[in-house]
């Protein structure tokens, strides 16, 4: 209700505004992602979600990977943050670069800025999908929202290849994450959370087939990505046609 929410985004506010300060003013990145994480996970505590998190074991504790979450809710970047143990370099809209607030958090915990077009023909595409690509290689653990997008309807959207493409150009695994229950918990557009459970799920790493070429192997990592996703989000499947 009313009070909950109140609760909900002081906490979030109040909490979120001290560790933007610390992540902010620490020279280092491996400082500020920790101090980033153990905010996050305060937020999550203090506003008593109830979450249940299994499989973080396969997300490997160093060297180079790309983890694919679904999004549904705008809750989904916390979840994430909250449920890894190491550093990553998160893939964000380039929009965001342009608020400075955000831009300043994600600049100092890792982020790649990419365009929203995905389309293969689209020159900026490509050039994301090789900034993408470059930061796999460097030894970066990627997340990536494939969806690239969220909407206030239920439904598992289609899947940006550019990710998988990176993975598979780079040979690193690609770790599937389902997030369930965050759209309920709070919707796009809504401004009255629900304090409902929210589960989270880390599936084992893909590999991409040495046998395949980058572009086939990344649809064949992209579609076992979706496959495990698609079993545990509590979202009901749309068709990946339209992206390859």
């Amino acid at each position: 209700g009313i009070l909950y929410a109140g609760y909900f985004w002081t906490v979030l506010f109040g909490v979120g505004a001290c560790t933007w300060l610390l992540v902010a003013v620490l020279p280092r990145r491996s400082w500020a992602g920790a101090i980033a994480r153990a905010g996050v996970r305060s937020i999550l505590r203090l506003v008593h979600l109830p979450m249940t998190v299994r499989g973080t074991e396969n997300i490997p504790k160093t060297g180079p990977c790309v983890i694919v979450p679904n999004h549904s809710s705008y809750l989904d970047g916390l979840i994430v943050l909250g449920t890894l143990q190491r550093d990553a370099c998160f893939v964000a809209k380039r929009e965001l670069f342009e608020q400075f607030i955000p831009r300043v958090f994600l600049n100092r915990v890792g982020v790649l800025f990419v365009a929203r077009d995905e389309s293969l023909e689209s020159l900026e595409s490509v050039a994301s999908a090789d900034a993408m690509t470059a930061a796999v290689r460097a030894g970066e653990a990627l997340v990536v929202f494939a969806e690239g997008t969220l909407t206030r309807a239920p439904g598992l959207l289609p899947f940006h290849l550019g990710g998988f493409l990176a993975a598979a150009t780079a040979g690193v695994p690609t770790v599937p994450m389902a997030i369930r229950g965050t759209r309920s918990a709070l919707r796009d557009g809504a401004w009255f959370p629900r304090r409902l459970p929210i589960g989270v799920e880390v599936g084992s790493p893909i590999l991409a087939p040495a046998s395949l070429q980058p572009f086939a192997a990344a649809l064949r990592i992209r579609d076992a990505t979706r496959t495990f996703i698609a079993a545990r989000c509590g979202e009901p499947d749309t068709p990946n046609d339209s992206h390859g």
